[in-house]
């Protein structure tokens, strides 16, 4: 009995239900396979992909953290989107996500949805419009431990864009973005946001 108490005390007490690369080749074909209350876990590695939790309750998380398990959007769209109505049981957790361009939204794109993210780095992304790292529209997303840095929105937002809604900072880091008009760091247009001990810059 100790033993399992033991096992729980783990940081991922969560099994895995499915392991990228083991049981799906990519990410978005455990995502694809999952359903809701899963738990799909990644392996290190650069996964250049474009994601969508399309609505599920899921739990997708880097076994290795950010430092070894990167998302690369490779220009071609938002790396990951949560456009759904997802809630607070869709977690991203451990991962760099990179490499996205959109018209809004470059590494993340919200909509109408409460995901929950957590030790994440979002960097090196673009939003022709807003919102270079994140975008939330009517969205109430909740971010723990998430930097959003280097990011560029040629509009409003660099780090990020909140238009309605609200939002939760928990720890989280805005550093060394940029935007062509407004908000090189965060950009609110009638959003509620909460900052609890977050460090926010450019």
């Amino acid at each position: 009995t100790t033993g399992d108490d033991d096992t729980t005390g783990d940081d991922d007490q969560d099994p895995c239900t499915w392991t990228v690369p083991d049981d799906h080749a990519t990410i978005a074909d455990a995502l694809a396979a999952a359903v809701d209350g899963e738990v799909i876990c990644v392996r290190a590695g650069t996964y250049p992909e474009l994601l969508d939790f399309g609505g599920k309750e899921v739990h997708l998380l880097g076994l290795d953290g950010p430092a070894a398990t990167v998302v690369d959007g490779g220009g071609a769209g938002s790396v990951v989107r949560f456009v759904s109505s997802e809630g607070p049981d869709a977690v991203l957790e451990g991962f760099t996500l990179t490499g996205g361009e959109a018209g809004d939204g470059g590494g993340i794109h919200v909509e109408s949805a409460a995901p929950t993210l957590i030790d994440l780095v979002v960097e090196f992304n673009r939003a022709s419009n807003d919102g270079g790292g994140l975008y939330s529209e009517q969205g109430a997303p909740t971010l723990s431990g998430v930097i959003l840095r280097n990011n560029l929105a040629d509009d409003d937002g660099g780090g990020a864009f909140f238009e309605g809604g609200t939002a939760l900072f928990d720890g989280a880091t805005v550093a060394d973005n940029e935007a062509g008009w407004d908000g090189g760091g965060l950009f609110l247009m009638e959003a509620q946001i909460d900052l609890t001990a977050s460090d926010l810059e450019g």
